[in-house]
């Protein structure tokens, strides 16, 4: 049952016995239903700015303090010198931030550094989460280690944390010069990713790939080539949701869906999908393609595992036959590959046979 309420009508003690929720009003029996139906009342967070619980999805975190979506997104704004981000109206001394300019803007995004030579390159995000540090300081730890090769981010999923956020690099650069170490010391530090329920790691894999980007020199034989590349590239992706599942070491979740199955077509040649930016295969940034699948990891074979898996899938599909009958786009098939070209994929060929000789693998523990 609704009611409407009008300047006549209100009286400030009507909601003492009432629950704001996602901007409605409930009352104690009725709120109770709503945070049932919605996953329990632990899924949801009290905004302190416009005193309304909303659910942790439509939630964002602003230094520490998570806020609903609508009052980041009309109080929030990234600093034009620093990019730190700043609530409307607090005070501001860019001179005096810079342990805010260390983690950036969610919306930070500079002009990108290559490493490395080959055809095409690759970038990772890798989401961490504090357990006794600072935040702030593991940010320029991991900073001071990477240097020029990455930079640091704010992400609202993240309970107090950050993401790691690299430059292109070719596959050859990560396995053989990317300072790994800033893993193991992180891990030292009491840092997290595996083990919780928030961080994922995505990877980015530039469209020269597979041909590279549409634009007004390409023929029309070029964008069938590129389309053609992307759309068996992302069918052995999403027909063997179970396997790649298990080696990215989590299921399907609402940042990773894998509902756009049967729709890849027009994901291809329009690049929307049912999930938006948090599909598996999230095909709306216009320079790269992101799988988004992998569970965040501080060890270094998982990481590389996840990088090696994108390059094989690149490389396994590029000029694949697929007929009825040959099953070309079979998990059986494509372990076949990894495994004969097991000296490139090395760690992926570990977290494959790991992954699927056990449950479960405790030198994940971080």
């Amino acid at each position: 049952m609704r009611f409407y309420i009008t300047s006549e009508t209100y009286d400030p003690t009507m909601f003492s016995d009432m629950v704001k929720i996602e901007r409605g009003w409930r009352c104690n029996s009725c709120a109770e239903e709503y945070y049932d139906s919605h996953g329990g009342a632990g899924n949801f967070i009290y905004c302190e700015a416009c005193e309304d619980n909303v659910h942790f999805d439509n939630s964002s975190r602003h230094r520490g303090t998570r806020y609903c979506n609508s009052c980041v997104r009309d109080n929030v704004y990234d600093c034009d010198d620093c990019g730190a981000e700043i609530w409307s109206g607090d005070d501001h001394d860019c001179d005096d931030s810079e342990s805010e300019t260390i983690i950036h803007s969610y919306g930070y995004k500079p002009n990108p550094i290559f490493f490395g030579k080959g055809t095409y390159h690759m970038g990772f995000e890798l989401e961490v989460e504090t357990r006794n540090s600072s935040r702030f300081e593991m940010a320029k730890m991991a900073q001071d280690i990477l240097g020029e090769h990455a930079y640091m981010k704010s992400d609202g999923s993240l309970n107090d944390g950050f993401e790691i956020v690299t430059h292109p690099h070719t596959l050859e650069y990560y396995q053989e010069q990317f300072e790994w170490s800033v893993l193991t010391k992180l891990k030292r530090k009491g840092m997290l990713s595996w083990n919780t329920t928030t961080c994922g790691l995505h990877v980015h894999v530039s469209r020269e790939a597979f041909g590279g980007t549409v634009n007004y020199k390409s023929t029309p034989q070029d964008i069938m080539h590129m389309q053609a590349h992307q759309l068996r590239f992302m069918k052995l992706i999403y027909d063997n949701e179970k396997q790649v599942s298990r080696i990215a070491g989590r299921a399907s979740s609402g940042y990773a869906s894998f509902s756009d199955k049967g729709r890849l077509v027009p994901k291809v040649k329009q690049g929307h999908s049912m999930h938006g930016h948090c599909a598996a295969v999230n095909t709306e940034n216009f320079a790269t393609i992101e799988i988004r699948v992998f569970k965040g990891s501080l060890r270094k074979e998982r990481v590389l595992s996840a990088l090696e898996f994108v390059t094989a899938s690149v490389e396994y599909t590029r000029n694949l036959k697929i007929t009825g009958k040959n099953n070309a786009l079979s998990w059986l098939r494509f372990t076949g590959y990894v495994s004969q070209e097991s000296e490139k994929y090395p760690n992926l060929a570990l977290i494959m046979s790991e992954s699927f000789s056990r449950d479960t693998d405790p030198s994940d523990n971080d």
